[in-house]
């Protein structure tokens, strides 16, 4: 029961890890993007840095996003398969600005 109980502590620390390194992964996404789209205006940088920007923050976007449903156990089975909702695994879009 306490080895469950320790792994279980580790699995959240894991997850709250990484949640914590997307967050600011999107920040820095979010502000090379914001800067770029200004020095785009100003003819400073080409259209390629420019994409390669908003690809990032739209990648790190979609990362925080993902999945999009929780995952759940199947309700009444003891067995640990684990489905989505509706059993459908979607893709959403990633977002534009």
């Amino acid at each position: 029961m306490q080895i469950a109980k320790n792994a279980s502590q580790q699995n959240r620390i894991t997850n709250l890890n990484q949640m914590t390194d997307v967050d600011n992964q999107l920040k820095e996404a979010d502000r090379v993007y914001t800067l770029n789209k200004k020095l785009y205006d100003k003819k400073a940088i080409g259209l390629q840095e420019l994409k390669q920007s908003e690809n990032a923050y739209n990648y790190q976007l979609a990362k925080k996003t993902w999945p999009p449903k929780p995952l759940t156990r199947m309700p009444g089975h003891l067995s640990s398969n684990w489905y989505r909702h509706s059993n459908l695994i979607t893709v959403p879009k990633m977002p534009y600005r």
